[in-house]
């Protein structure tokens, strides 16, 4: 019986480690979560920062239209006007097109920042569901442990009352033999 229940403690107490593991993974995988979102959320922000200024950048474009770039070029007054004004027109390109990969950055990390928070919510709702197998388990050791235990209080207690009627039966026994005894020798 000792040894059973010594055998019954151990896997409780692994089981509420298992538990306690659990839990702390939780606690962790949800910060991480949190963290996540508050990253995601910036760089959201930064997205539609971007795209509002290229929206306004083209709109600007639009605006004055192409005619204006080519005007720029053309009104030049001199070679060294013209490279300087094409120069100028290739730094602004330059600086567009710098913009647009920064968006395209922007959009890749959002997605996989999506992508990295849905893995940690799967992780978080599987050691949830862990959790929850293991917290199971640990009633279910809890509910045999006590079944086991009341049966074997209920069988010392049956023992015991056996083992009293065996006294009560051989203290009538040796008093009955005294008795024997005692009428045998007023007998003689």
């Amino acid at each position: 019986l000792a040894s059973y229940v010594a055998e019954l403690d151990n896997t409780l107490s692994e089981i509420e480690q298992n538990i306690s593991r659990l839990k702390a993974q939780i606690t962790a995988t949800e910060e991480e979560i949190v963290h996540m979102e508050e990253e995601l959320t910036v760089a959201q922000a930064q997205e539609s920062s971007q795209k509002d200024s290229m929206i306004l950048r083209i709109r600007l474009m639009y605006e004055k239209g192409n005619a204006s770039a080519m005007d720029m070029v053309l009104g030049a007054k001199g070679l060294g006007d013209f490279l300087n004004r094409a120069d100028f027109m290739e730094s602004v390109m330059a600086y567009d097109h710098q913009r647009w990969e920064e968006y395209i950055e922007t959009r890749k990390l959002i997605e996989l920042s999506k992508e990295e928070l849905e893995l940690e919510k799967e992780i978080l709702d599987q050691a949830k569901a862990n959790v929850e197998i293991e917290q199971k388990n640990l009633e279910s050791l809890i509910a045999q442990k006590t079944k086991d235990l009341t049966a074997y209080e209920s069988d010392i207690s049956t023992q015991e009352k056996a083992i009293k009627e065996y006294e009560q039966m051989i203290a009538e026994q040796d008093a009955e033999i005294t008795f024997d005894q005692v009428i045998a020798v007023n007998d003689d």
